[in-house]
């Protein structure tokens, strides 16, 4: 093989390899408070980490929060389960992100972890 016919097969290996656009789906659990709260301190931290970022968020249940985030025309939903130690961000649903049961798009992720980098700043 010559030198440009590798180069060739290497770069349309990375283009396609960009192209991945799903991801597997998973859900980004037991992420550790900086300090120990209380039920009512961690909850008001997701909140205000919700709010910072454009999330709909609103309080279930004690210990669990729905979070909703619309950008352009894609929507996705999140069940935020806590206590005063730990918190939880996990699927519930979404439009127009290709998920199709097992995988999604791969904007799900970076939006997840933002959440969670954002909540653990909050409860600072």
């Amino acid at each position: 093989m010559s030198l440009k016919s590798i180069l060739l097969t290497l770069l349309v290996s990375l283009f396609l390899t960009g192209c991945n656009r799903t991801v597997p789906v998973r859900n980004f659990e037991n992420n550790a408070f900086p300090s120990q709260l209380t039920l009512e301190q961690a909850e008001t931290a997701i909140l205000k980490g919700c709010i910072k970022l454009g999330w709909q968020c609103q309080k279930v249940s004690p210990g669990k929060i729905a979070g909703t985030l619309n950008i352009r025309d894609h929507m996705l939903q999140v069940d935020i389960i806590h206590t005063q130690s730990n918190f939880s961000v996990m699927y519930h649903d979404s439009a127009n992100l290709k998920y199709n049961g097992t995988k999604i798009h791969r904007q799900y992720v970076n939006w997840s972890l933002n959440l969670v980098r954002t909540i653990n700043a909050e409860a600072l």
